[in-house]
Formats: structure tokens, C-alpha cells, sequence
């Protein structure tokens, strides 16, 4: 369950996980103004990944790349 939270420029995403039923009810109150202000519920199944952030991981070559200089330094 993804819900996003507007008020004004102000927005804050929660992403949880939930049941489907909690999920609906929730989805089926939330609402928003004329202003754009209030909340947002998206429900999702792990299938289509809406929880999923899309942030990168450093990888191994990130990782060397950053301890290179510490490694450097202690040699």
C-alpha cells in the first residue's frame, strides 16, 4: 500500500505493506480538495512492484571506487 499525503508543497509517501482488505478500505476513504490537499492510497499485489522505491544500490565497483582513497591512505 502506497499513500501519499499533500498538503500545500508539502508531500509525504509511506509505502507498507497491508492487507488487501485494509488496503481497499483505506483506498476507498481517501480523497483529496480542490487544492490538491488530502491523501492518496494506491493498492498493488507484489506483481506489479508499486512499492518497489527504484533507488539504486551501490554495486561492488561503487563500493571500491569510494574505499579507495581510505585504502590508500592506510597503505
Amino acid at each position: 500500500m502506497t499513500t501519499v499525503d499533500i498538503l500545500g508543497s508539502a508531500k509525504a509517501i509511506v509505502k507498507q505493506c497491508s492487507s488487501k482488505a485494509t488496503c481497499n478500505g483505506a483506498a476507498a476513504s481517501a480523497s483529496t480538495d480542490a487544492n490538491g490537499n488530502g491523501n492518496i492510497v494506491t493498492c498493488c499485489s507484489a506483481f506489479n512492484l508499486c512499492n518497489f522505491s527504484g533507488a539504486d544500490s551501490l554495486g561492488p565497483r561503487a563500493c571500491f571506487v569510494l574505499l579507495l582513497p581510505l585504502l590508500l591512505l592506510l597503505t
